[in-house]
């Protein structure tokens, strides 16, 4: 689905550059280029329209306004949480046991640790745990790839339920 949206977005702005390079070409008696040019002028809202003719400037408007609504169409169809993102973190969060909160931990991957090593999906698969950043110098680096290892006399910041963190823990011992 997500394909077809960008697909028509790509669509819609085409169709807007095309018809304006023929309607400036036309109504203003100018060369494909300079056409192309106040097009892009006028779907970026930078176009003065001073020197257009009446059906040059009922264009440009008509131009801003179709881009107007094209943006606002992207920004409906692109920035609102899908239906596939939600029913993905419902997946994850039925397995957590009723009355059993998320709680975050920072937890130190002992040397001598089965966690030494393991990437951090294989973290999640062992315990139930998500890593949530691992720890350079004085702060975490958030947002690590599933695919990164955590390694040896590393601090790790883990979100999970009490009795997951526990786990983890007893693993990150060794």
């Amino acid at each position: 689905m997500r394909h077809v949206r960008h697909s028509l977005f790509a669509f819609m702005v085409l169709v807007l550059l095309i018809a304006g390079v023929i309607g400036f070409n036309s109504s203003e008696n100018i060369t494909g280029m300079d056409a192309f040019h106040a097009t892009v002028a006028a779907l970026t809202f930078s176009s003065d329209s001073t020197g257009y003719t009446d059906q040059g400037r009922l264009l440009n408007s008509a131009l801003a306004l179709a881009s107007a609504a094209v943006i606002v169409w992207a920004f409906v169809n692109f920035h609102v949480r899908s239906a596939d993102a939600d029913s993905q973190a419902s997946e994850y969060f039925k397995f957590i046991p009723k009355g059993e909160g998320l709680i975050m931990k920072e937890i130190l991957i002992a040397k001598k640790s089965h966690m030494a090593g393991k990437k951090k999906l294989e973290v999640l698969q062992k315990t139930g745990t998500v890593v949530m950043g691992v720890k350079k110098a004085d702060s975490f680096q958030l947002n690590v790839p599933f695919t990164q290892a955590v390694t040896a006399n590393s601090r790790i910041l883990a979100m999970g339920t009490a009795s997951q963190i526990k786990e983890l823990e007893r693993e990150a011992k060794g």
